[in-house]
């Protein structure tokens, strides 16, 4: 007998003739927790550093060598996400009465601060726009339809099939919503002496929405409330919500209150904020270049505000065109208090730790160090062939005018000798220019030529100005 009491209820306001009657049917709260930012921890950022030496030639001859310091400071700092929380209230109705619809479809019946469902006579526009129009968008067309149908009829056919399908249908609609009413303007005209408004602008919460799409797609099932968002799984342009009409009869349909709880204290770590910073140590400080094959040892200090120390390796050339050593950082005389940048005193306290292994480019032997400045004899008159090497520069001299280089090569693998040329030919160049290519001299373009006496186990280079 309880169960039938309200619709009794409903049933008497029908026969006085007192419109309809809102009876609730229960509510249901949804609650969801979603990340909002990422801040930095308090604790403090942890701090590393990697450092590499720098090799630069010194000028286009290798007459000196450019050693420097370069690095990369890395910053972490501990982060961690935080969350917050958005909680949805759906309270059902159940509308009974003449014109049942009209609780869910006005405003003045709506609770303050629920979700406002949009008018089965607007039609969706795409992009979450809508009109009083049609505009062609899909399923617009079927949305009209159903408009023209029920006036036509002046809903006399569709009443009983609303009816029908409210009694035995969802609480939940397919029509779309927007956020709670935030401001209603009305403009209003005067005519014969009645005021009328003829214009009502409302405002929407769009936050609301926002807050609502923080749901995973399965609790929005169940939550029921779609906005344009959606539109491809619940649309609004259909059939049935323009021939949906209600003179008489009852209505289920959901208010929706979307409530911001703002942070929660739930909290995860995330990953760590990392800052790299790329850079060239500035002086002061002093470097120590180490050659063993060639009995180099030097150390040159970093004026400052410079970023290398230059070493003088025309003493140090033999004819070889690169030789391996070693660097070392050393500190200021100051210590490293001098150095301000924290990121350059990092670096260069890390580099000292250690020696770095180093390659550098040697210029061509100067002539007064080479034996005679003159073609080097074994016993029996011949070239010195080294054992192991393919070739070896044998002798460095001065053509008979003394305006030319003449490069004696002796070659270990006669069967190599083109290879050979290709390797040399550019050095014998480079020390035709380091030599004569200067002053009134530096312009002016060389010509080289090769000779291959011996059945190819000596070539023999002449290179003069053209």
């Amino acid at each position: 007998m309880k169960a039938i009491r309200p619709f009794l209820t409903a049933a008497a306001a029908v026969l006085l003739g007192s419109g309809c009657v809102v009876i609730p049917m229960g509510s249901e709260t949804y609650r969801h927790e979603y990340p909002s930012d990422v801040r930095p921890t308090s604790a403090p950022p942890t701090t590393t550093c990697e450092a590499q030496p720098t090799v630069l030639e010194g000028d286009e001859n290798r007459r000196t060598a450019a050693i420097g310091l370069r690095g990369e400071t890395k910053i972490e700092q501990p982060m961690v996400q935080h969350y917050k929380a958005v909680s949805v209230r759906k309270e059902k109705r159940l509308s009974v009465g003449i014109f049942p619809t009209a609780p869910r479809r006005n405003q003045f019946f709506r609770p303050k601060g629920s979700l406002t469902p949009m008018p089965s006579t607007m039609f969706y526009q795409g992009d979450g726009k809508y009109s009083t129009s049609n505009t062609g968008y899909p399923g617009s067309g079927a949305l009209g339809g159903g408009m023209a149908l029920s006036a036509l009829t002046l809903g006399v056919v569709a009443n009983p099939i609303s009816l029908l399908a409210e009694i035995f249908g969802p609480f939940e609609k397919d029509l779309h919503f927007l956020g709670g009413t935030k401001d209603s303007e009305s403009t209003f005209t005067e005519t014969r002496g009645t005021i009328r408004a003829t214009t009502t602008t409302m405002t929407y919460d769009s936050g609301d929405i926002d807050l609502l799409l923080k749901f995973p797609m399965a609790e929005r099932e169940s939550i029921g409330a779609w906005t344009f968002h959606e539109n491809d799984a619940h649309p609004h342009n259909t059939f049935w919500h323009g021939f949906e009409a209600q003179w008489v009869g009852v209505c289920k349909y959901c208010n929706y209150f979307v409530k911001d709880e703002g942070e929660v204290p739930r909290t995860i770590p995330a990953a760590p904020s990392v800052e790299i910073r790329k850079t060239t140590v500035v002086g002061p400080f002093a470097v120590t270049l180490s050659l063993p094959s060639l009995g180099f040892k030097e150390t040159v200090d970093v004026e400052p505000g410079k970023m290398a120390a230059t070493f003088n390796l025309l003493d140090a050339a033999n004819g070889d065109s690169f030789a391996n050593g070693t660097v070392r950082f050393l500190p200021p005389a100051g210590g490293l208090a001098a150095i301000r940048d924290e990121d350059c005193r990092a670096i260069l306290e890390l580099a000292m730790e250690r020696e770095w292994p180093v390659t550098v480019a040697l210029p061509a032997p100067r002539l007064d160090k080479v034996a005679g400045a003159g073609e080097a004899k074994t016993e029996g008159g011949g070239a010195a062939r080294p054992a192991g090497a393919p070739y070896q520069i044998s002798s460095i001299g001065q053509t008979d005018d003394g305006k030319g280089l003449v490069v004696r090569v002796a070659v270990n693998d006669p069967s190599r000798t083109l290879d050979i040329d290709r390797a040399v030919r550019p050095e014998v160049r480079r020390m035709f220019r380091e030599q004569f290519a200067t002053g009134e001299n530096a312009n002016r373009r060389e010509t080289v030529r090769m000779e291959v006496p011996d059945g190819g186990k000596t070539i023999v280079y002449s290179v003069t100005f053209e």
